[in-house]
């Protein structure tokens, strides 16, 4: 598990309206503010195949969503590979943002702009990445 304010797209997540943060005695806890919720960072990695159906679920309307999620799922699987997912979520997983990386020039560079999700999108999608079903 990684801290949201380390993950590259720590500084927007933060600045989200919806999130707000409470001193703790390990540093800061995030909180997704509508629920009451903890969020939690996490890193995955894929393989480039699954790296474009990581893509194309991003980039989808909400309105596809769920058909693209039906789609992919049993398809990805988390393996050392050539792109790297950074995720937040709330642990009721009403709130998820997503980012996607890929490895060039020995380094992960972004491949996406940060998406940020609520309500029933972010199930969706925090249930595939975190289910793997």
């Amino acid at each position: 598990m990684a801290k949201v304010k380390k993950l590259d797209m720590g500084a927007e997540v933060l600045n989200n309206n919806n999130i707000t943060t409470r001193k703790s005695f390990f540093g800061e806890t995030v909180i997704y503010t509508p629920t009451g919720s903890k969020v939690k960072g996490h890193q995955f990695e894929y393989t480039a195949s699954d790296g474009q159906i990581l893509q194309s679920l991003l980039n989808a309307p909400e309105a596809k969503l769920e058909k693209l999620v039906e789609g992919a799922r049993g398809k990805l699987a988390v393996a050392i590979g050539s792109t790297r997912l950074d995720m937040c979520v709330s642990a009721d997983r009403q709130f998820a943002a997503f980012q996607l990386f890929k490895f060039l020039n020995l380094t992960y560079q972004r491949d996406s702009e940060v998406k940020i999700y609520e309500g029933a999108s972010a199930k969706l999608l925090a249930d595939l990445i975190l289910n793997k079903k």
